[in-house]
């Protein structure tokens, strides 16, 4: 199949390595689900506006704006899937229609208004739509055009595993992985861990991520790690002593090249992941799946992707209510019980990999792409019922 990517932005210039840093979200997956389907032969073709990250398998091709990339795709012979990223998911592409295309997909990262996508199937100029965890599908079920999602979970790089075994050393560390902001629950991960910090003083809180890996960041504060103005509103008064010093539980590690994360990863007992009832809800949770490679216990809430990525009680713990001290009793349940978690590692290390593994998900994307073409796959609507399924199984709280 010829394959054609579309996601502007994906990088800042000058990155040319995804491993380079530490960033698990969209970027990485891009880079793995394009690479390993390149690796299975297929045609696939990148574009995006940036000269960022290394498309070591397929074919790259810079365009500056969507005018080009309409125009690049049109001078193609063929297209057999057009993919595009939820960067470029804009409302004219989604209606713009491409002679050489014989399907079109939009590819959900987040939790999005449908309404725009509902009419661009109903006016043909889109085929499909791939969330990336049941939860984040479950959230469409209401949609009259269910039977055009489906969902495939992002993909994790397996081949690390070698060069990180697993010890049974632990540090007493906790780890918040990604950027520090509203989106991702910080504050609420700040305050949470100040109330089990009072019951175990000998932990700290160590924060890999900053503000500006993401693009859209405001001013930064004088961390330069924290944007100015939700650190004066949400974090301040955790993060800062009375006499305006950053407390001594709390450990900045800034935006880490990608083997000392999981460096420190390997040393930490366990994650407080978007601890938060209020915030975005996370459509899968990249940086707890790279936890759990790393044989680490995840704690998080119990909606949006969240139950696809943690197995509750086996691979950490998913907290349904909706209180501080309901975090905190989590945290301890693995700090104090280390022969349930910390000597499993092994196991949810195995669990991680067998369902988010590149050459899995690649696979997978196979499969789904080839049955998208054949209209095999979404003809009859079950999909529709297995999503009703989910959202009764999983009650899922967006």
């Amino acid at each position: 199949m010829r394959i054609v990517f579309y996601c502007p932005g994906a990088m800042p210039d000058g990155i040319t390595d995804i491993h380079e840093i530490a960033g698990s979200g969209t970027q990485k997956d891009f880079v793995l689900v394009t690479n390993g389907l390149a690796a299975l032969g297929h045609d696939v073709i990148v574009c995006n506006n940036s000269d960022g990250l290394a498309f070591r398998k397929s074919t790259h091709l810079r365009v500056r704006d969507t005018a080009e990339f309409i125009k690049t795709v049109n001078s193609l012979p063929a297209v057999d899937v057009l993919v595009l990223n939820k960067w470029s998911v804009n409302h004219s592409l989604l209606h713009d229609t491409f002679a050489a295309v014989r399907i079109k997909v939009a590819w959900l990262h987040n939790f999005v208004p449908i309404k725009e996508y509902e009419k661009a199937i109903r006016n043909g100029s889109l085929d499909y739509l791939l969330c990336v965890s049941r939860g984040h599908l479950a959230t469409y079920c209401l949609s009259r055009y269910l039977n055009r999602f489906t969902y495939i979970f992002n993909p994790i790089d397996t081949t690390h595993y070698g060069d990180f075994p697993l010890s049974c050393f632990r540090e007493d560390k906790i780890m918040f992985v990604g950027a520090p902001r509203q989106c991702k629950g910080f504050h609420d991960a700040l305050r949470i861990f100040l109330k089990f910090h009072q019951r175990n003083p000998t932990y700290t809180l160590s924060i890999a991520g900053a503000a500006d890996f993401h693009f859209n960041a405001g001013e930064l504060g004088k961390t330069g790690l924290i944007e100015k103005e939700y650190g004066s509103a949400y974090v301040n008064k955790y993060l800062y002593d009375p006499d305006g010093n950053i407390r001594p539980c709390f450990v900045l590690l800034g935006k880490l090249p990608r083997k000392q994360l999981y460096h420190e990863l390997l040393t930490a007992k366990a994650c407080l992941q978007n601890p938060s009832w209020e915030s975005e809800a996370e459509t899968l949770g990249m940086s707890s799946v790279e936890a759990q490679s790393l044989g680490v216990p995840v704690v998080t809430t119990s909606r949006g992707g969240h139950p696809d990525v943690i197995k509750h009680k086996k691979t950490g713990f998913l907290v349904t209510g909706k209180n501080d001290m309901a975090f905190v009793r989590a945290l301890e349940k693995i700090v104090k019980n280390p022969q349930i978690f910390q000597y499993n590692a092994e196991a949810i290390r195995r669990s991680a990999g067998m369902r988010f593994g590149q050459e899995h998900i690649v696979h997978c994307w196979d499969r789904v792409l080839k049955k998208m073409i054949c209209k095999e796959y979404f003809c009859n609507g079950r999909i529709s019922l297995a999503a009703r399924r989910i959202k009764e199984k999983l009650r899922v709280r967006i």
